[in-house]
C-alpha cells in the first residue's frame, strides 16, 4: 500500500480574501510590490512611492540610472491603475538634482492623483542646488535643500 501524501492545514498569505490583502498593502512602500500581487498593487487605495526603498530593491548596476528608472516606475504603475480605483493616499518621496527634466513626470502624476480624487497628497522633494561652478561632478559646492507638501 502506498501511503498518501497528508494535506497540508497550513495557510498563507494568499489565501488571504482580497480586500484585506488590499488593507495589508496600504501598509507597504508601493516599490515592494511582489510580481504575484502585481495586479492587486495596481487596486490599492493608498500609494507610497519613496526614492530610498526604490533604491534598496534594484540591481546594483543599475543604480546610476535609478532616478529615471523611479520615474518610469511611477508612470507605469498609474498608467496601468483602472480609472475606477480611488486614491485615497498619494505620497512621493523623490531626491533630484534637475527639476527640469521631471517636471512633466511629475505635473502629469499630480494631475492623475488630483482627478483621482485623492484624500491625502504628500510630497517630499531633496533638490539639490549646484554650486558656483555649476558643474555636477564636484559636489562640494552643492546645496541641499529639503522641499516638503502636505495637503488634504
Amino acid at each position: 500500500m502506498i501511503p498518501l501524501p497528508m494535506e497540508s492545514s497550513e495557510s498563507t498569505i494568499d489565501d488571504l480574501p482580497e480586500s484585506i490583502l488590499l488593507h495589508i498593502l496600504s501598509f507597504l512602500p508601493t516599490t515592494a510590490a511582489a510580481p504575484n500581487w502585481s495586479n492587486l498593487w495596481l487596486s490599492v487605495p493608498k500609494l507610497d512611492f519613496d526614492f530610498n526603498q526604490f533604491l534598496s530593491c534594484i540591481p546594483e548596476n543599475t543604480k546610476p540610472d535609478a532616478r529615471q528608472l523611479f520615474t518610469e516606475f511611477i508612470s507605469r504603475t498609474l498608467l496601468h491603475r483602472p480609472c475606477h480605483f480611488p486614491i485615497e493616499k498619494f505620497k512621493l518621496v523623490f531626491h533630484y538634482k534637475d527639476y527640469e527634466s521631471i517636471r512633466s513626470y511629475v505635473n502629469s502624476w499630480l494631475r492623475y492623483v488630483i482627478n483621482s480624487n485623492a484624500t491625502e497628497v504628500d510630497l517630499d522633494f531633496d533638490i539639490f542646488s549646484y554650486g558656483e561652478d555649476d558643474e555636477e561632478d564636484d559636489e562640494s559646492d552643492d546645496i541641499y535643500e529639503p522641499y516638503r507638501f502636505h495637503f488634504f
